[in-house]
């Protein structure tokens, strides 16, 4: 298949009124695509798009006054797989003489089209899975019957749940009010982080603290370090895409001094990040997507009505670039990885392409063995399925939903079905593994019309039982050759001929449970694994065989979904 060519942040607003809403921080690891941002640039505060260098910018919000009041956009928040938009829209009405502002969650695809209302609230945060965003919605208070504001989550099913209750915080000793906001999911989907804010009872400041509760049980846990609450002023929070560290940015010292702090999520004491000379932390800071990099919002600290204007930076505070006016950055995350999950169940196929499209079809019966490769030599894989009750095979010459163009049988009840060019002539071909004996069955042709291949080309014995085969060009030479797989381990071995022997290289890769492809991930010529971790849902991508961390990560499907991969195109 080698043909392929392919830390948390908190920003600023004052407790129950935000001065600026920020926006949440896209949770999925990736490549680093176009920076949404807010902006006054022309008549009022619309959300625009922009490249990393600043270069390209386009409005895709513009929102009419109402009633002769303005309507302001904020709080934009990319989905996991980088296609649309969550945002706030707030608007003014008059209730007698006092001027009463409503916010509410919308969303859009990214250019702006297709806008849509979902919930009354703000801060919206999209879920790791897209399934699901957490936000801010008011509220009264559980102990004493104060306005407040906590943090819920609305799921695709138009559901809201209330996850949290500021008011137990109040019972913890000497605090008049509190309140919940701020929320940003952890890039597992585990955890919502969130901003508790309170008041003593008697009051000298207000203070906050970095929380963190579970959208299934509602469990909340404290995260700040000990004593080391943020002060009068803390801004939002979201997490890293490696989840090792958390970006603060607070005015902690009067007069305002805002700076920008660094976190490790395991409760260490925060490190100041070095801004450029004469700024501070505005409204608004969040990591690139691939964790190299941070968009941050900065103020002049002499002079704030100067406006807020938009950087790019190393983690560390390095090499600061201004590229715009505006505020609230949140980063496009672009997975350029081709990989795909079926529903053995429903025997449905979910096919994320190079461009972030996913695409969702039906091939297949329910217990039908996925894979992909290219049928007809016309550079593109399509679906593939083995029935392992009577060795029948089912091949599809278009990711799309349909019946099989090509059947035929080959193998023997319970063989694991392999697929790849095994002879360097740009055609895939269907072969099996038979895990009784541990031997590899090699056929460089297709059957056709529901009847029998025969005797395989090549016959060979490779590995142990209980290992589950895969198949790559490991060392880049355009055949295809076997590899296995101890999912009990993480242990990957393979060899680069069609012979009997010892594995040419072994390594260690991923959990125990994970289920492993291979493929060109980071178009070098040469095959390398891709595991997918049933309990997050998450992919992991290796770029070279060796023992290692992921080179890149996503979250994407359910737990009982199998892998699959190929150079597909999508209609």
């Amino acid at each position: 298949m080698a043909r392929l060519p392919v830390r948390v942040l908190i920003v600023a607003f004052a407790v129950f009124i935000p001065l600026v809403a920020v926006p949440a921080v896209a949770t999925v690891s990736g490549e680093n695509g176009l920076i949404v941002f807010v902006a006054d640039l022309d008549d009022g505060s619309d959300i625009y798009t922009m490249r990393p260098d600043g270069s390209g910018t386009h409005r895709i919000t513009d929102a009419p006054d109402q009633g002769g009041f303005p309507v302001r956009d904020d709080d934009p928040s990319w989905s996991p797989d980088g296609r649309q938009v969550t945002f706030t829209r707030t608007t003014t009405t008059l209730e007698g003489s006092e001027a009463v502002e409503t916010s509410s969650i919308w969303t859009m695809n990214a250019d702006g089209s297709n806008q849509k209302m979902v919930a009354t609230g703000y801060d919206p945060s999209w879920s790791p899975d897209g399934g699901a965003i957490a936000f801010t919605m008011s509220a009264i208070g559980a102990t004493n019957g104060l306005p407040t504001t906590v943090v819920a989550i609305l799921r695709l099913s138009g559901d809201v749940t209330v996850l949290t209750d500021p008011g137990d915080w109040l019972s913890m000793g000497g605090h008049s009010t509190s309140a919940d906001d701020a929320p940003v999911w952890d890039p597992r989907g585990a955890e919502i982080l969130f901003l508790r804010h309170f008041t003593p009872a008697t009051p000298i400041s207000t203070y906050t603290d970095l929380m963190a509760v579970d959208p299934i049980s509602g469990h909340v846990r404290l995260l700040t370090p000990t004593g080391d609450s943020f002060g009068m002023w803390a801004n939002r929070i979201g997490v890293a895409p490696d989840m090792a560290s958390v970006l603060a940015s607070s005015w902690r010292t009067l007069p305002v001094d805002p700076k920008l702090y660094l976190y490790d999520l395991d409760q260490s004491n925060g490190e100041v990040i070095g801004l450029p000379g004469g700024y501070g932390i505005g409204p608004g800071a969040t990591f690139a997507p691939n964790g190299g990099s941070i968009a941050a919002t900065l103020v002049q600290v002499a002079n704030p009505a100067a406006g807020y204007t938009l950087w790019t930076m190393g983690p560390d505070g390095s090499d600061a670039v201004k590229i715009g006016k505006g505020w609230s950055p949140d980063w496009q995350p672009v997975n350029p990885y081709p990989f795909g999950l079926v529903d053995p169940s429903q025997g449905e196929w979910h096919l994320r392409h190079v461009d972030g499209r996913v695409e969702s079809f039906y091939f297949g019966n329910p217990g039908d063995v996925p894979f992909m490769g290219d049928w007809n030599c016309d550079g593109i894989d399509t679906p593939g399925l083995y029935r392992q009750s009577d060795g029948y095979v089912y091949l599809r010459n278009r990711n799309t939903q349909g019946t099989a163009d090509v059947k035929f049988f080959f193998g023997n009840p319970g063989d694991m079905p392999i697929a790849g060019d095994f002879n360097n002539n740009g055609c895939d071909t269907v072969s099996v593994y038979r895990p009784s004996n541990q031997t590899f069955y090699i056929i460089n042709e297709l059957g056709s019309g529901d009847k029998g291949l025969g005797a395989a080309d090549l016959a060979f014995r490779f590995g142990n039982p209980g290992d589950k085969p895969f198949i790559g060009d490991f060392n880049g030479d355009g055949t295809d050759t076997v590899g296995l797989h101890r999912e009990s381990t993480g242990l990957v071995y393979y060899r680069n001929t069609h012979t009997t022997g010892i594995a040419d290289a072994s390594f260690l890769f991923g959990n125990p449970g994970d289920r492993l492809v291979a493929n060109d991930w980071s178009s070098d010529g040469v095959d390398s694994p891709g595991l997918f971790r049933p309990m997050s849902s998450t992919a992991f991508l290796r770029f070279t065989n060796s023992e290692g961390n992921a080179d890149a990560r996503f979250m994407f499907g359910e737990p009982y979904w199998l892998p699959v991969t190929g150079t597909f195109e999508l209609p």
